[in-house]
């Protein structure tokens, strides 16, 4: 709640929000247009550093129901029965490095999914529209601050596939903030001819 989330070819882009207070003593609501309502607080772009310019971009886990866009009154420029997805994937990011967005318990997460032989270290976030980067020592969550908001990336979860769908092997995994204020991985050693996300 409180974020809008847009996806470009190049950036993650969280529209942060405040929500208005009250009306003042004496003031009609009805004439006080920001009553209730979201405006723009912040606006935090995240970008990955060096990464493929030209990555295919999908949407995956296709919803029930499509969208209807009928804005103005050519015809021709409405758009009907767009399709709606629950994630968004970037193939090949990196070399052998996928990228899927998606929502979990009305929270935004994202993947970096390694393919076997990929290097995770080619990994690197920059972040525009904070006032501050920082990893919490205690819980590991890397945290931005954006005008009034503080956002918590959490400690990242690093896992390989198991010999069954449902079995995963952890690996101990943490944010590294580099000389030049950008974010990387640091990830214990792992089998490097196996899948990781």
């Amino acid at each position: 709640a409180g974020y809008t989330l847009f996806l470009t070819d190049h950036e993650a882009v969280l529209s942060l929000q405040d929500l208005n207070g009250p009306p003042k003593a004496g003031q009609n609501p009805s004439l006080s247009p920001k009553h209730d309502r979201l405006s723009p607080a912040a606006v935090l772009r995240m970008r990955l550093m060096g990464a493929n310019p030209r990555a295919a971009i999908d949407g995956l886990d296709e919803l029930p129901g499509k969208t209807n866009y009928l804005r103005g009154n050519d015809h021709k420029l409405w758009q009907t029965n767009v399709a709606t997805y629950g994630k968004v994937r970037y193939q090949d990011v990196y070399p052998g490095v996928d990228l899927v967005y998606y929502g979990q318990q009305g929270q935004l997460e994202y993947d970096f999914i390694v393919a076997p032989g990929a290097d995770p270290q080619t990994i690197a976030l920059s972040f525009a529209g904070t006032r501050k980067v920082a990893v919490d020592q205690q819980t590991g969550d890397l945290v931005l601050q954006a005008g009034r908001h503080e956002v918590r990336f959490h400690q990242p979860v690093v896992y390989q596939a198991g010999a069954n769908s449902n079995e995963k092997h952890f690996i101990d995994a943490h944010y590294a903030l580099t000389a030049s204020h950008q974010i990387t991985f640091q990830i214990a050693p792992y089998d490097h001819e196996q899948r990781g996300e």
